[in-house]
């Protein structure tokens, strides 16, 4: 059993695969802890619980191991239950913020806000990577399988915020795994100064907006920077406030509630993004922050848009960092929810609800990062709608209090 792997065939008076009793031991392992934390206070405690778990398993099953696979099956299980394998030096490198596996074998990292690149690490094989994801999640309380192949979900992992994607058979052959991380701590607005995401100026502007009760709305492509600019302005805003995510992997601040889709299960259908801003808009809230709304949920955008509730918003859009593109995007997507609505209807909600923009882009120089490029606000221009640019040097003026 040097190679581990799978099926892989164990001498016995029958047959059994080693992903068989690895899943074996791993059960009966959690249903005698279950509720029982006293029992796996440290290492030394963990790894004799798990030699009397795999005694019995082997002996009830009539497995017989040698003692080399016999090592070799508990450091597997070791692994599989209380580290995350290849991906353990990857989470606890700081510099690292995001992970792509395609299969089990194909592993890509990015640090800080620079390219994916490929990684030498591997895990063992398909049923090795298979067994890491569903123990994560089954720590958030849903599992991946074929009739529900694509999971979308918040949790910690090495003690940072993190989002967990993955899409499964029957929709890919192969499991992909994407796994975004954070910081341990939340960063706030002086935190990002050091990492050149914006500079004084800036932070001087967006503090001014949401303190003057405005609107703002967040644009750029996946990975320039929106939820970590969430994150950051998240404590200026009115209390109460609450924070719709797709996952949660926003750390909220005292004042700030959160609501997240919820994954189904085979008892209860899902709660999806829509839903969640629906049920935001149902209680008494002064702000709503949104991460991220994307052109099919126009429907629940518009309607916190035009809510009688009028709470103060921070939305992020994905989407393009022109002008004319992201008025042209906002507006079409407006009219899949309200066909036949008017262009000046359109444009009085931006002006009325989210009136100031700040737009976001990965960069390469003077280094890789993410910065605010630009940020400005929406004014009429004849029939039409214009981006006036104020960063650095427009002042904000107050909005009436609510």
């Amino acid at each position: 059993m040097s190679d581990h792997d799978d099926p892989a065939m164990l001498s016995a008076g029958r047959n059994a695969s080693l992903g068989g009793l690895l899943e074996r031991i791993e059960e009966q392992f959690n249903a005698e802890t279950q509720g029982r934390p006293d029992l796996l206070v440290d290492e030394i405690s963990r790894r004799e619980l798990i030699r009397d778990v795999t005694d019995y398993v082997t002996t009830a099953g009539g497995i017989k191991l040698s003692r080399e696979d016999r090592l070799a099956v508990l450091e597997m299980v070791y692994r599989d239950l209380f580290t995350l394998s290849a991906l353990e030096p990857l989470v606890n490198d700081p510099e690292v913020t995001e992970i792509k596996l395609k299969g089990h074998d194909q592993i890509y990292v990015r640090r800080g806000a620079g390219d994916l690149l490929g990684d030498s690490l591997t895990f063992d094989n398909a049923a090795h990577l298979e067994r890491l994801i569903e123990r994560l999640l089954v720590g958030v309380g849903t599992s991946l399988d074929q009739s529900l192949p694509f999971c979308e979900i918040g949790l910690r992992v090495a003690d940072r915020p993190a989002r967990l994607t993955l899409t499964g058979a029957p929709i890919s052959v192969m499991l992909h795994v994407d796994l975004r991380l954070h910081p341990p701590q939340a960063l706030s607005l002086s935190d990002l100064l050091p990492t050149g995401m914006l500079d004084a100026a800036a932070t001087d502007t967006l503090t001014g907006i949401i303190r003057a009760g405005h609107g703002l709305m967040l644009a750029g492509e996946v990975g320039s920077g929106k939820t970590t600019l969430i994150q950051a302005l998240l404590p200026l805003m009115p209390a109460p406030t609450i924070c719709v995510e797709r996952a949660h992997e926003i750390t909220l601040p005292d004042g700030v509630q959160g609501l997240a889709v919820i994954p189904p299960t085979s008892e209860r259908p899902p709660v999806e993004f829509p839903d969640q801003i629906s049920a935001a808009l149902q209680r008494p809230i002064r702000g709503l922050a949104v991460d991220e709304i994307r052109s099919d949920e126009s429907a629940a955008m518009w309607s916190a848009i035009t809510s009688d509730l009028k709470p103060q918003l921070l939305f992020a859009f994905r989407g393009s960092t022109e002008p004319l593109r992201l008025r042209t995007s906002f507006s079409m997507a407006v009219r899949k929810a309200q066909q036949g609505i008017e262009q000046e209807y359109i444009h009085s909600g931006l002006i009325d609800r989210l009136p100031f923009v700040v737009m976001l882009q990965r960069v390469r120089s003077p280094q890789p990062g993410v910065k605010v490029v630009r940020i400005g606000e929406w004014q009429i221009d004849g029939e039409s709608l214009v981006l006036r640019e104020m960063y650095p040097t427009r002042q904000v003026s107050p909005q009436h209090p609510f």
